[in-house]
């Protein structure tokens, strides 16, 4: 029989102080619990949600709380914690929680949660983290089941096992150093050592609280119904509505409008987009017969928040519609004289609509962006900033230039800030972005560098990954490089980046140390 260490007790108790901040102030908290055995990881891990979620059940005033545990099934001691973990908090039943693989994790996207536990001791794949950690409401727990904390660096996972070639078998062993590093940096974390029943990190919430939640306030002067700005959760979320409402009336022949929408992950983005787009069609459909709106994006999956949003507008506004779904996912919203479809973004320029709607426009090749441009008038491109998807910093870059070069488009532009789950000072989204260096921005550059790249006065500079990951500042302005002229990265590159055997770092510098 395992007893719960009193060290452990006492941790999730500090933790547990700290819940009327979280809840109050709209912030989660990460746990991390490291250990090689599944048994007791599984025991601590059940004892600190079921602890945690009383304090903020009474905090919030929720009944109703969800969870997400996320693991590998194709290993027994993996199954085997997740067994008595799910045992031991449907005991106190204050969760209700879905189970799911991580092969499984991209249909959450999108959905929210208050308690998220990622089984990390078979794998630690950067877009697992990237993509999951996103979707836990502010006051949530977050937990990392992992290995023992002192021989974690070196462990075999399955997505370094993926980074190996037969000519370098052995991979790398620098993201999780680099992870683990991160871990111990930020605050909102607490770490603790059940082989050793041992408190690595001791739990801290040190900044001061968020910017107070800006009030949503419905526009007098719209025309779209007021039904459908109620359904918006921020005033971002109704600014972006608001310009939607301009793109009822049709561009002149020859013309067209574009509104070009950006923000980083959790924003409601494509939320708006997809409430947004039932107004146009409530309101278009008075004048035409039919109205078709064309949805589309690198995979479905990227647009199901969209078709979330439309279908609960569609009910608002009482429209009877059927859904069509394919492989899970929802490809079309059709109703009497209206339909809101998704296509791969090839297939776009061929059909004919009255909008088209790009989401994340970052993940899809800049010339079929301009095809897609080319065939319609009117048109909303959004992308994530900062995110998995692709970045929108390469996106804006090329293809804003050129929207803003041409003399037929009325071009709309909006930045959405404000997350929709939790507050904009969120530790853990401050971590999870220093982490997988989601903000990563390369140098500027000046005359005298551009001098110097012109008359080649440059510096070749090969770098050792371990090194390079001890540099934070210089692995930033590096990775920054690499977003930008990639049209589509993801964590997953850096992880690549430090651990793929094959793969080697080279940069060039001018003469002020620029790369």
């Amino acid at each position: 029989m395992i007893i719960v260490p009193a060290s452990f007790t006492k941790l999730i108790r500090e933790v547990g102080k700290l819940a009327d901040k979280l809840v109050e102030w709209r912030f989660r908290f990460l746990l991390v619990i490291s250990g090689s055995d599944p048994l007791k990881l599984s025991i601590l891990a059940a004892r600190a949600v079921n602890y945690y979620i009383k304090k903020y059940r009474s905090r919030s005033g929720r009944s109703e709380v969800k969870g997400l545990y996320v693991y590998h099934d194709e290993f027994p001691d993996a199954v085997k914690l997740k067994d008595v973990f799910e045992k031991k908090t449907s005991t106190d039943n204050l969760v209700e929680f879905e189970y799911a693989v991580y092969e499984k994790s991209e249909k959450y996207l999108g959905t929210t949660v208050q308690v998220l536990v990622m089984d990390l001791t078979k794998d630690l794949k950067p877009n697992d983290v990237g993509r999951l950690v996103g979707i836990v409401e502010g006051g949530g727990l977050i937990v990392f089941l992992t290995p023992p904390w002192n021989s974690w660096d070196t462990f075999k996972t399955i997505f370094k096992e993926t980074l190996t070639v037969p000519q370098f078998p052995e991979p790398r062993h620098v993201f999780i150093t680099w992870f683990k590093r991160k871990l111990l940096e930020h605050e909102g974390i607490a770490i603790y050592d059940a082989d050793n029943n041992r408190v690595i990190k001791k739990p801290s919430l040190k900044r001061s609280a968020p910017v107070s939640r800006q009030t949503v306030e419905i526009p007098k002067e719209r025309f779209f119904p007021k039904e459908v700005y109620e359904l918006a959760l921020t005033r971002d979320q109704v600014n972006v509505i608001k310009i939607i409402e301009s793109f009822y009336e049709k561009p002149k022949k020859g013309a067209k409008k574009v509104f070009v929408l950006t923000a980083d992950r959790g924003r409601g983005k494509s939320c708006a987009i997809g409430i947004g787009i039932v107004g146009f069609i409530h309101c278009l459909k008075k004048i035409k017969p039919r109205v078709r709106v064309l949805v589309t994006s690198p995979e479905p999956s990227n647009v199901q928040s969209l078709m979330m949003l439309a279908s609960r507008t569609l009910e608002k506004l009482g429209f009877k519609y059927e859904v069509v779904k394919r492989e899970g996912y929802t490809v079309e919203l059709r109703g009497l004289g209206f339909s809101i479809e998704y296509w791969e973004p090839v297939t776009i320029p061929k059909l004919k609509g009255d909008l088209v709607v790009v989401d994340e426009a970052a993940g899809i090749h800049v010339p079929l962006l301009y095809k897609i441009l080319e065939s319609h008038n009117r048109l909303i491109f959004s992308t994530t900033i900062h995110g998995y998807e692709g970045s929108g910093r390469g996106f804006s870059v090329r293809f804003l230039k050129r929207l803003k070069s041409m003399e037929n488009v009325t071009l709309y532009q909006y930045e959405m800030e404000e997350p929709i789950r939790y507050s904009l000072n969120d530790p853990v989204e401050e971590w999870q972005f220093k982490t997988l260096l989601l903000d990563a921005e390369p140098d500027d550059l000046d005359e005298k560098d551009l001098e110097d790249v012109e008359f080649k006065r440059l510096i070749y500079v090969k770098y050792d990954p371990q090194e390079l990951f001890n540099k934070e500042d210089e692995l930033r302005r590096l990775f920054g490089i690499y977003v930008l002229a990639h049209y589509r990265n993801e964590p997953d590159d850096l992880g690549m980046l430090a651990d793929a055997p094959h793969h080697f770092i080279r940069a060039v510098k001018t003469s002020t140390g620029k790369i």
